[in-house]
C-alpha cells in the first residue's frame, strides 16, 4: 500500500518539526556533555521526541500500514523514557509517603497514605500505561 502524496503545507510541517526535534535534542545534550548548563535543560527532550513522533507518526494512526523502523524506534524510546520519568515520580511519591508515615503525628497518616497510594498509581502507569 503506498502512501498518498503529502500537500505542501504537510511538507513544510514535517520538516519544521524535525529541524525541531533535533534541536530539542541535540542542544540540551550537547551542552551538558560540554558541561555547560544543569540537568534542568533536559527538560526539552520530551518536546524533541513529541516532534518526532508528530513528524513522522501521528498522521498514521488510522492507516492501518505496518509500522516503519522509524515509528518502531519513536514508540520504543517514548515508552522508556515515559517508564523512567514516571517510575521516578512513583518512587519519589513513595518514598516521601514512608518517611512521613514513620516521621509524623498519627494526625498526618492520611497525607503519607495519599502520598503512597499516588506513588502506586504512577508506577502502574509507569509498566503498564494509563490508556491509549
Amino acid at each position: 500500500m503506498r502512501m498518498p502524496e503529502l500537500e505542501w503545507w504537510e511538507r513544510v510541517e514535517r520538516a519544521a518539526l524535525i529541524v525541531f526535534g533535533s534541536l530539542f535534542i541535540a542542544v540540551p545534550l550537547g551542552r551538558l556533555a560540554l558541561g555547560y548548563g544543569g540537568l534542568t535543560q533536559l527538560l526539552l527532550l520530551p518536546f524533541g521526541f513529541w516532534c518526532f513522533w508528530q513528524a513522522f507518526y501521528e498522521d498514521r494512526l488510522d492507516d492501518g500500514a505496518p509500522p516503519t523502523l522509524t515509528e518502531r524506534v519513536l514508540a520504543v524510546s517514548w515508552l522508556m523514557a515515559r517508564r523512567f520519568t514516571v517510575g521516578t515520580v512513583g518512587l519519589i511519591f513513595i518514598a516521601f509517603g514512608v518517611y512521613f508515615l514513620s516521621n509524623s503525628r498519627p494526625s498526618d497518616i492520611w497525607g503519607a497514605i495519599t502520598a503512597i497510594a499516588f506513588g502506586i498509581f504512577a508506577l502502574w502507569v509507569a509498566f503498564y500505561g494509563g490508556g491509549r
